[in-house]
């Protein structure tokens, strides 16, 4: 196999959509269009803030938006391996940005069924027999397998944004087997994806965007298409606390020395604190629809401020070494206000952080911070009993 064919360069340009899904050909062609506007400029109603114990990235924006474009591939007589997102090309070429995040855990894809390396070369050594399909959607990367952000910010954006051109009814989205808060999120999208445990699987014809390649660092508009359908279905009744600190529970691999003392000053100010991972799919939506502002170190359930109305606070706390922009434009994109707050870290492996550290922050630092800004500020000497019940309650006033 030839190991990050680029498809962008490589395969024939076409001018529209409906000439990719006319074409006889492997091709691309643009979806959405990159915005490169000021952030002030895209999104009046939103902003970002930041401060902290350690000064910021020096790639830290608040004027860049981040919106980049997304193009949509097709590549004919493709092989797909559909547990890791790969795509091979009747020639063995392996097309780049589906195998970037699968090359995390398996750089020269030896990994992958039926593979071997081989004269230093990753070969194939594929079955007499392949299930075949005609036509398929590919929408899940490698990430989107285990990783809640990547999933709702790559998987199901993608799949919006190519169900919103109306061109591909016909074409199943072809997954591996989905955990049940994955079944729920494409149910909540109108989906109905094949399920296969096949391996490898040849299709005449198929189709997926640049999402596959880690599309929440440099997202669109889609994202507001993904959040209106799955609102809708899902129709929440709100009632739920109006304040969220995330915690991530006794699962935490990247544990914040003073979470208590931090938990205990927000819970005086009328904040709830959440688990999302021991949540279902609708109960985390719902949270998140009704919140006015959430609170939390930096990880895979802030992909639900998705889910946020205009106007919420999302204070997202960064320690060194996991510092992403990756919230910011998501909030952007949905109107949400962001504040960042940077601090050190003691990383068990540098070269991995999200593997394993232990941070700590200036508690009261950082609430000065968090509650400077709408509609936190002027509530950080302590609500009332019935005014944090209210909070957490849902309820008005």
């Amino acid at each position: 196999m030839q190991l990050r064919v680029d498809e962008v360069s490589t395969l024939p340009r076409v001018a529209t959509v409906a000439d990719l899904r006319a074409s006889p050909v492997s091709c691309s062609t643009a979806l959405l269009p990159r915005l490169a506007e000021p952030a002030a400029a895209l999104f009046p109603g939103a902003w970002s803030r930041h401060d902290g114990e350690v000064p910021a990235p020096a790639w830290w924006s608040e004027t860049e938006s981040y919106i980049g474009h997304l193009d949509l591939f097709k590549v004919r007589d493709a092989l797909l391996f559909p547990a890791w997102g790969v795509v091979v090309a009747r020639d063995g070429a392996v097309m780049r940005l589906t195998m970037e995040e699968a090359a995390y855990v398996t750089p020269d894809l030896a990994d992958l069924p039926h593979a071997a390396r081989r004269d230093g070369d990753t070969v194939l050594d594929l079955p007499d027999t392949i299930p075949h399909l005609p036509r398929a959607l590919l929408t899940m990367p490698f990430g989107a397998r285990m990783n809640y952000g990547h999933f709702v910010l790559d998987a199901l954006s993608s799949l919006a944004a190519i169900d919103a051109t109306g061109l591909f009814a016909d074409y199943p989205v072809l997954v591996p087997p989905l955990a049940p808060w994955q079944a729920r999120h494409f149910a909540l999208l109108g989906a109905e994806p094949l399920v296969t445990a096949a391996p490898v699987v040849r299709v005449g014809e198929l189709v997926y965007t640049g999402a596959v390649h880690h599309f929440l660092h440099n997202p669109n508009l889609n994202y507001r298409d993904l959040r209106r359908r799955q609102i809708a279905a899902l129709a929440p009744r709100g009632g739920g606390p109006k304040r969220l600190y995330l915690s991530r529970g006794r699962r935490d691999r990247r544990p914040m020395v003073q979470e208590a003392r931090l938990v205990r000053a927000l819970r005086g100010a009328g904040f709830a604190v959440a688990d999302t991972g021991r949540m279902s799919v609708d109960r985390q939506i719902a949270l998140f629809a009704g919140a006015e502002a959430v609170v939390g170190a930096t990880g895979a359930a802030f992909a639900n401020a998705l889910y946020c109305r205009p106007g919420t606070l999302v204070v997202e706390i960064m320690p060194r070494g996991m510092e992403n922009h990756w919230v910011q434009p998501l909030c952007r994109i949905g109107g949400l206000r962001h504040a960042a707050w940077f601090c050190g870290a003691q990383e068990r492996d540098p070269a991995h952080p999200e593997r394993g550290m232990r941070f700590d922050l200036d508690v009261e630092r950082f609430l000065d911070f968090a509650f400077a800004w709408p509609p936190l500020a002027g509530t950080r000497g302590g609500a009332s009993a019935l005014q944090r019940l209210k909070l957490r309650l849902g309820l008005p006033g």
